[in-house]
């Protein structure tokens, strides 16, 4: 039986759970394994792995550590978020547990699988009885990406309702399914814009939106088409400008047969519940726990920071693509 802590913070059980029962009822190939968060509960000589928020307010490691311990850097935030300085964690960690789709475990925000067996011909129009454009929630307003600047030069030529903190319209969070169902039946496009821009970082504001009868229109780092089928989503930074991606969206306003390609995936795909997103890399984890005996050390600096690649509003492809700046070729 292998035995691994967990360093909490503010997910208690990291969505997943305490003990060997949910690796039983995760159905993983390989169940002997037993999570806590009891400090003491194991000598540590027992202890095969420590899992680490690495945001956590308890930043404090084990007193002793064992040559057979993985200490796994655990993190869902992208680099721009760190709070604190990562160089001095370099060499610490043997694991990684993030949503980079490079880590030992990785844990998208979502996955999309193909179905075994297609649906039947969908002959629905997305488009009937939508009245508004499109719907923006957010609460965080002011982000180095840029989403902010990208909204207000979009309203130049499209209508984007705004809810949340940093907007006009409210919808409370403790109301999620009837604001999504509100969104799916009476908008057109809805805008799936990152806090960052960062390798591989697709967090649930595309996710969600993707289960929705709704066009996500995506502004991130990440390449989509490593997590999303093709044509399900619209890719703001795959246009020249801000005023190019608006016409675009606007002659699919206009067009409904072009509008409802952007739905004929859900023919062929899926997307599950969250348990059998957030359960599948702590199946692999207890597996690989059985089976591998590597010492490796990370470099958390270049492995998360650098090799992210995040772009700021500041880039000048990204400002330029906000403020509509076409850079003729030399």
């Amino acid at each position: 039986m292998k035995r691994f802590f967990i360093a909490v913070y503010d997910n208690k059980f990291f969505y997943f759970g305490f003990g060997r029962q949910p690796f039983l009822y995760a159905g993983c190939r390989v169940d002997t394994c037993v999570t806590t968060g009891d400090r003491s509960r194991f000598p540590l000589k027992d202890i095969d792995a420590v899992l680490f928020h690495y945001r956590s307010f308890d930043t404090s490691f084990p007193a002793q550590r064992f040559a057979h311990t993985r200490y796994i850097f655990w993190l869902l935030e992208s680099p721009a978020h760190l709070f604190r300085d990562i160089v001095p964690y370099t060499n610490v960690y043997n694991w990684t547990f993030t949503y980079k789709l490079n880590s030992d475990f990785a844990m998208p925000y979502g996955r999309v699988y193909r179905r075994k067996k297609p649906l039947g011909p969908d002959t629905k129009n997305y488009a009937a009885g939508k009245t508004k454009f499109a719907a923006w929630f957010v609460s965080n307003c002011n982000t180095i990406g840029g989403r902010k600047l990208l909204v207000n030069t979009l309203r130049q030529w499209i209508q984007i309702d705004q809810y949340g903190g940093c907007g006009d319209l409210r919808c409370p969070k403790d109301m999620g399914k009837s604001c999504y169902a509100m969104v799916s039946k009476n908008y057109k496009f809805y805008l799936s814009f990152e806090n960052s821009l960062c390798q591989d970082y697709v967090t649930e504001k595309f996710f969600n939106i993707l289960r929705l009868d709704v066009i996500p229109v995506v502004y991130g780092g990440a390449n989509y088409s490593l997590q999303a089928p093709p044509h399900s989503y619209i890719n703001a930074l795959s246009f020249p400008t801000a005023k190019a991606l608006a016409h675009y969206l606007i002659y699919l306003h206009n067009n409904d047969t072009a509008y409802n390609e952007y739905f004929r995936w859900k023919r062929f795909h899926r997307i599950p519940l969250d348990w059998a997103t957030f359960s599948k890399p702590y199946c692999d984890l207890c597996e690989r726990l059985h089976t591998d005996n590597s010492t490796k050390m990370y470099n958390l600096q270049k492995w998360f920071v650098e090799d992210s690649h995040c772009k700021t509003k500041h880039d000048l492809d990204i400002s330029d693509f906000i403020n509509g700046y076409i850079i003729s070729p030399t």
